[in-house]
């Protein structure tokens, strides 16, 4: 059974069967009308050119693309379940209609779309509004939806489907109704809707008739689609790079992505700024309930996700711009610029082309920054694990705070270098809540201890710290402080150890050495 989201784009019947077959109406063809309000009347009908038969079939290629329906060609309308007409609708700004299945419309059976020919948002010739993207074509693939049993958001289709949660319709909303719960009426989530392409988004709408809208079944359709058909479970194929583009034109618009195989990729190579999503939709009644849009601004285009769909990997060019990852283990490149990378949940690894010598990294509460020497990248990374150089993979568990400070304690009181299974004990104490200084204590009471540091007088143990952790002689004052306290008592040398290496004085080029120390564990924590 449907929610009540997807239960609004459902006239509740659906063609026979899942091979369809299909005419194009010939040129001078008599189709007898009853229209309530102006009564019978019978149209002549124009002939399908050649461009615009092929645009009809790749219309139905889309929803072959996403469910195991076939078509058929057929040349005698009797042997037809659709039959698509073109004739002068004496309106401009009607477009088109259809019948669903089931239903009787103008003295008509089911399966009959009408097209206005005439219309100024049709084109006869390529080049034009009904290339995939432009506005001809969404009509094309809306009034086919309606052949297949889908509905508008916005209406109740006399009983048969429900509103959209949270749709208006009044005088004050367009033909569309409101945006309705989480702006899901709109036509980046759904080709039924009145709400053509993003409404509410960051950049206002098309003004080409010849790009910039759905160009076809976006991701709640393709849900009710599948229920009703059946799902295609071989689309696309592994790998699949999905780019952005750079510039309105010719093919752009709004596409959800249906592929069955994993490991693919959506990319932008461009220099604007871009937001790359990879959260397929949810299909509920919440924001991403129809997918979350990856865009480029100023460029009336972009892709949603639908629901089951594998994307890994984001690539983006040197703009500043915002990745967002979904729960499996996502790969972000995110390019040149000021770039924000939220992971969201699974082994996330942000790459970085060069050495990790090249740049600066600052980890604390979670968030990285990663900025790079040469001024070229300046990035904020959230819920990311892994930070991926040409020569090293620096993990979250590598870096933390507590990490660094207990690779130091080994230097401090051990005289050398952590060890991988040393360093991957004593780290995952500290993740599971051991306190730093219990877990120094524990290092400072070892046997290894004894026999290196351990064997130190009081004054020699503090200047070892001086130069082992601050890289400096001690000053006068400070060694007979630490000394001192020492010889009174007050403190262990595990306690002075902790505060040498905690300290904000702690040398950075001892901090560099260690990190490249620790990166060469590689995954400790896996």
């Amino acid at each position: 059974m449907l929610n009540p989201l997807l239960a609004s784009l459902d006239w509740s019947t659906r063609l026979e069967g899942n091979v369809i077959h299909y005419t194009f109406l010939k040129e001078g063809t008599q189709l007898d009308l009853d229209d309530e309000d102006d009564g019978p009347s019978t149209k002549v009908l124009e002939g399908w050119t050649a461009y615009e038969q092929q645009q009809a079939r790749l219309a139905l290629s889309l929803f072959a693309a996403v469910t195991p329906l076939t078509f058929v060609e057929v040349d005698d309308p009797a042997q037809a379940d659709l039959r698509f007409a073109l004739f002068d609708f004496e309106e401009p700004g009607l477009l088109g209609w259809a019948i669903p299945p089931g239903e009787d419309t103008f003295g008509q059976a089911s399966g009959l779309a009408a097209f206005n020919f005439t219309s100024p948002r049709w084109d006869r010739e390529a080049g034009g509004s009904l290339d995939q993207g432009g506005y001809g074509f969404i009509t094309l693939t809306h009034e086919f939806g309606h052949l297949f049993g889908l509905s508008h958001p916005h209406d109740t289709a006399d009983g048969l489907s429900t509103m959209m949660p949270g749709v208006i319709v009044g005088p004050y909303h367009g033909n569309g109704g409101s945006t309705g719960d989480f702006e899901l009426n709109q036509g980046i989530y759904t080709m039924m809707s009145y709400n053509d392409g993003w409404p509410t988004g960051p950049m206002p709408l098309s003004t080409s008739l010849a790009w910039g809208w759905a160009t076809g079944p976006m991701a709640l359709d393709v849900a009710v689609l599948q229920y009703k058909y059946g799902v295609n479970t071989d689309a696309g194929a592994a790998g699949t790079i999905y780019d952005l583009a750079d510039a309105d034109g010719p093919g752009v618009g709004y596409e959800v992505i249906w592929n069955t195989y994993g490991d693919n990729v959506i990319r932008y190579e461009g220099a604007r700024n871009a937001v790359i999503n990879l959260q397929p939709a949810t299909l509920q009644s919440e924001w991403g309930g129809g997918g979350s849009l990856s865009f480029v601004h100023g460029v009336h285009g972009g892709y949603t996700i639908a629901h089951g769909v594998e994307i890994t990997t984001a690539i983006s060019g040197s703009g500043d711009d915002i990745l967002f990852g979904n729960a499996m283990d996502n790969m972000f490149d995110p390019g040149a610029g000021k770039n924000q990378v939220f992971g969201n949940g699974g082994f996330n690894t942000v790459v970085y082309g060069g050495a990790r010598t090249d740049y600066s990294i600052d980890y604390d509460d979670g968030v990285w920054g990663i900025e790079a020497d040469d001024g070229t990248r300046l990035d904020v990374l959230h819920q990311v694990r892994g930070v991926q150089f040409d020569d090293t993979l620096f993990l979250i568990e590598a870096v933390a705070d507590s990490s660094l400070i207990i690779g130091t304690m080994y230097l401090a009181l051990l005289a050398r270098a952590p060890d991988a299974q040393g360093f991957q004990h004593w780290t995952s104490a500290a993740f599971e809540g051991i306190d730093l200084g219990r877990i120094t204590q524990d290092i400072g009471a070892s046997d290894e201890f004894a026999q290196t540091r351990g064997l130190l007088d009081d004054r020699s143990f503090v200047e070892s710290l001086y130069d082992t952790i601050l890289d400096r002689e001690g000053d006068a004052d400070g060694l007979a402080y630490w000394t001192g306290s020492l010889s009174a008592g007050d403190v262990t040398r595990a306690d002075i150890a902790l505060s040498f290496g905690m300290s904000d004085e702690f040398d950075g080029a001892n901090l560099d050495g260690m990190l490249d120390h620790i990166a060469a564990f590689g995954d400790l924590w896996a």
